[in-house]
């Protein structure tokens, strides 16, 4: 009789181990649920923000680009106008005589402005011996960005 309280005690020891093992089990399982669906909702939140991000950054793209191509138009618009005008080379109207002021005299550090013509041609040639756009820039007493302009709508000719 011994042996089989024994032997009941150790089943019901059993059982009530294997019943707090499937608990357990249960209870880890609905963790991970849980867990898994967090960060399913986790997910379908950051690709919401990551597509309005993006749908914004296409907007506003697209706005630059219109904006660049409005600048681009007035800018050819007067070039255009400026190859049209002629030269002050070409304008044969008689130059007035100016008589240097007595005294000392003032010598500029930069030289004296060409015409654009003038510019575009130095600027064409000093960048064909290699310059680059500062040395060119300094050399003619341009800003960088007039050189770049110059050198940029050359290309833009050339294709």
């Amino acid at each position: 009789m011994e042996w089989v309280l024994l032997i009941l005690g150790m089943l019901a020891l059993a059982g009530a181990l294997f019943w707090q093992h499937k608990q357990e089990q249960s209870f880890v399982r609905l963790q991970k649920e849980a867990l898994e669906q967090v960060v399913r909702d986790r997910t379908a939140d950051l690709e919401l923000l990551v597509s309005d991000l993006t749908e914004e950054l296409n907007q506003a793209a697209r706005r630059a680009v219109s904006d660049l191509e409005e600048r681009i138009g007035a800018l050819r618009a007067r070039w255009q106008e400026e190859e049209k005008a002629p030269s002050q080379s070409e304008v044969s109207a008689p130059q007035p005589v100016v008589q240097p002021a007595a005294g000392p005299q003032r010598v500029s550090a930069q030289p004296p402005r060409l015409d654009r013509r003038a510019r575009e041609k130095a600027v064409k040639e000093l960048a064909a011996q290699g310059k680059d756009i500062t040395s060119i820039a300094k050399e003619l007493g341009l800003g960088k960005g007039e050189v770049e302009l110059i050198l940029n709508l050359e290309q833009a000719r050339a294709r």
